[in-house]
C-alpha cells in the first residue's frame, strides 16, 4: 500500500467517524469509552502516566497505539493537549481529566474542555 492510498484510508476512516459522531446522542463521547470501544482501554492510563511525566517517548507510543486502531484525530488531540500543558485555550483552565479532553476538528490545533468549552460534546435529542 503506498503512502498516499494509506492517507486516503486515514482520512475515509476519520470522515467515518465525524459522519457517526453527527448522529449519536453523545456525538464525541469521553476518550476511555471510544479507547474501550477499540479495545485497547489500557491506553488511558498510559496517558494519564504520560502528561504526569511529559514523557515524550510514552507519548510517541500512544500515537502509535493510537494510530494502529485509526484514531488519529484522538492521537492529534491528545499530543496538542500535551504541548499546550493541558490548558483549555477557551477558558485558560486546566484539563484535569483525559476525558474531558475533546477531539472535535479543531482540536488538532486547540487544547479545550469537551465539557462545556465546546458544542460538539452537547448533549442532542434522538431524532
Amino acid at each position: 500500500m503506498t503512502a498516499a492510498e494509506n492517507q486516503q484510508k486515514m482520512e475515509a476512516a476519520l470522515d467515518s467517524i465525524f459522519a457517526l459522531a453527527e448522529h449519536l446522542l453523545v456525538p464525541f463521547p469521553p476518550i476511555s469509552d471510544v479507547l474501550s470501544k477499540f479495545e485497547i482501554p489500557e491506553v488511558i492510563d498510559l496517558m494519564r502516566s504520560a502528561v504526569k511525566l511529559k514523557n515524550g517517548e510514552a507519548i510517541e507510543n500512544i500515537g502509535t497505539k493510537l494510530e494502529a486502531k485509526r484514531l488519529n484525530v484522538v492521537k492529534e488531540a491528545f499530543e496538542q493537549s500535551v504541548r499546550a500543558d493541558m490548558l483549555c485555550v477557551r477558558c485558560q483552565q486546566k484539563v484535569e481529566n483525559i476525558d474531558h479532553l475533546c477531539y472535535c476538528k479543531v482540536s488538532k490545533t486547540q487544547c479545550h474542555h469537551g465539557n462545556g468549552c465546546c458544542n460538539s460534546r452537547r448533549l442532542r435529542a434522538p431524532n
